[in-house]
């Protein structure tokens, strides 16, 4: 953006001019910003969720019946095979590279240490 204003002319306008574009550069100064790296887990939580979509790893409720997001599980359902297993899946439950189905959401460790949430009720 630009303004053209001549200082003789109108010396109590540039002036004002001249103290906010003093009050932006100071406060232009003050800015900070942090940049650091984060593993693709980390980088995927969001608060209160603690299991992973096995489609594309973002991280969602813990639910072995609904191992999809929302997004997901639209384009899923289109032809809704059980079976079918995911590209590039990941673990519903701790994240990392498994051949996961709607299924099998989970992988064999996972499997063996949280059996309870995949009994029958």
């Amino acid at each position: 953006m630009g303004l053209a204003v001549d200082k003789d002319e109108d010396p109590s306008l540039f002036e004002e001019i001249m103290k906010d574009v003093r009050m932006i550069m100071r406060q232009s100064k003050n800015v900070e910003v942090s940049v650091r790296t984060v593993p693709k887990e980390e980088a995927n939580k969001t608060d209160g969720a603690d299991g992973f979509c096995i489609r594309c790893g973002k991280n969602i409720k813990l639910d072995p019946s609904k191992p999809y997001c929302a997004d997901d599980f639209i384009t899923w359902s289109k032809y809704s095979d059980a079976t079918y297993v995911e590209k590039n899946g990941v673990c519903h439950i701790c994240g990392k590279p498994n051949s996961s189905s709607l299924d099998r959401p989970v992988c064999r460790d996972c499997y063996s240490k949280n059996k309870e949430l995949f009994k029958k009720k």
